[in-house]
C-alpha cells in the first residue's frame, strides 16, 4: 500500500479559513458568539463582533489542522481508501474494480499552488454526489498519481474480463 497524505500549504488554507469566514451561516455564527460576549463589553457592538471573529477563525484553523493532519490516502493494487482521524475516525475503501470514472480536477487555488484532487465514481454514483465514489483532495504531482491509478485500474478491469 502506498500512503499519501494531502499536502497542507499554509497560504492556501489561510485564504481557504479566511474564505470559509465570509460564507452567510458563519457569519451568523460569529454575530451569535459576539452578541454573547457583547455583554462583557458594555454593549460595544463591533469589538464583540471582532472577539467573536477572531473566536470562531481560531476554531476554523484548528478543524483545518485537525482534519489534514488526521488523512491519508491509501493506494494498493486493489483498493484506495480515504482514511480521517480527527474528532472521529472514518475509512472509506474502494475497489478497483468498481471504479467506473476517474477524473483530475484543480481548482484557483489549487493551481495557484500546484495541487490537485482526483475523483473516482463509482457505477452508483450520480451527477453531485460523490457518496459512492471517493475524493484524494488536495494532492502534490497529481498528475502522476492519476495516471499511475488509471493503470492500476485497468489492469484491475482487465483481470475481471478474462
Amino acid at each position: 500500500m502506498n500512503k499519501i497524505k494531502p499536502s497542507f500549504i499554509k497560504p492556501l488554507w489561510i485564504i481557504r479559513a479566511g474564505l470559509y469566514l465570509l460564507i452567510p451561516p458563519f457569519i451568523f455564527i460569529e454575530f451569535f458568539v459576539g452578541a454573547m460576549i457583547s455583554f462583557s463589553f458594555s454593549r460595544n457592538e463591533f469589538l464583540a463582533w471582532c472577539v467573536g471573529y477572531i473566536i470562531f477563525l481560531f476554531g476554523v484553523i484548528i478543524g483545518v489542522l485537525g482534519t489534514y493532519n488526521g488523512t491519508t490516502f491509501e493506494i494498493g493494487p486493489n483498493s484506495v481508501s480515504h482514511n480521517r482521524n480527527f474528532l472521529w475516525s472514518k475509512k472509506k475503501e474502494v475497489l478497483l474494480t468498481n471504479i467506473k470514472e476517474i477524473e483530475l480536477k484543480s481548482g484557483f487555488l489549487q493551481k495557484l499552488f500546484g495541487l490537485g484532487t482526483i475523483v473516482m465514481h463509482t457505477q452508483a454514483s450520480t451527477a453531485g454526489n460523490n457518496q459512492t465514489g471517493l475524493s484524494l483532495f488536495d494532492l502534490e504531482n497529481a498528475n502522476k498519481i492519476y495516471e499511475s491509478l488509471k493503470e492500476n485500474i485497468s489492469k484491475a478491469t482487465a483481470g475481471t474480463k478474462t
